[in-house]
């Protein structure tokens, strides 16, 4: 009696995380798979736009998923359960568009509506913001930073 009731209990689980399990796609740019569910976690991946994740568990804004091989964190903002399609479905699409291309228009922004930005806003400093873009923390870094400042227990 009790292993039939242990192999009830266990198949009610399996099948529950089984149901819970959803494939997501992440909708950024780049995002850090996280050890914890914090920004102060320490990166183990990073995962690209359009990528597929398989959700595990929720906690807070924060998603446990699966990716590739490894397991970790990624905030909710990160991902999407969208799909999300890169392909060209146009024989005069042009062949020259770089990466970061696909995602900005992706996401509604390209070269031309950046330039009617530009020409709007002509008193904003969009060079300050191609440096903050440019600017990378390695993620040894960052954890001696949350060591050092005992951000994080």
């Amino acid at each position: 009696m009790k292993m039939r009731f242990k192999s009830v209990i266990f198949f009610t689980i399996l099948c529950s995380t089984l149901v819970n399990a959803e494939t997501m796609n992440v909708q950024i740019k780049a995002a850090a798979l996280k050890s914890t569910p914090s920004f102060l976690g320490k990166t183990l991946q990073s995962l690209h736009y359009g990528e597929s994740v398989t959700s595990i568990q929720k906690n807070g804004e924060w998603v446990e998923v699966k990716a590739t091989s490894k397991k970790g964190w990624l905030h909710s903002s990160a991902l999407t359960t969208k799909e999300i399609v890169l392909s060209d479905l146009s024989d005069n699409a042009p062949q020259n568009v770089s990466s970061n291309e696909v995602i900005m228009a992706g996401k509604g922004f390209n070269a031309q509506v950046e330039s009617q930005y530009r020409d709007k806003n002509p008193k904003l400093h969009f060079d300050l913001v191609d440096a903050m873009e440019k600017y990378q923390i390695s993620s040894d870094t960052q954890q001696q930073f949350v060591k050092n400042g005992k951000l994080a227990e």
